[in-house]
């Protein structure tokens, strides 16, 4: 997560998700929703490691052959 619980920027104070997962600074998100965008955010990241991690292993096993 972030360093920081809370962010004061454009004389607003976000909490450190509400700034990252927002869409803009001028409308805060639910909480629920928030919460939504936090998970959405974290499978796809996990996703996208694990399939860069696969593709990494076809392309050294295909190099070991």
């Amino acid at each position: 997560m972030a360093l920081v619980p809370y962010i004061y920027k454009y004389n607003q104070s976000f909490s450190a998700l509400q700034f990252l997962l927002s869409p803009d600074r001028n409308n805060y998100v639910p909480i629920q929703q928030l919460a939504i965008n936090y998970y959405l955010a974290v499978a796809a990241f996990i996703f996208a490691l694990s399939w860069f991690g696969r593709l990494d292993d076809q392309k050294q096993a295909t190099h070991t052959s």
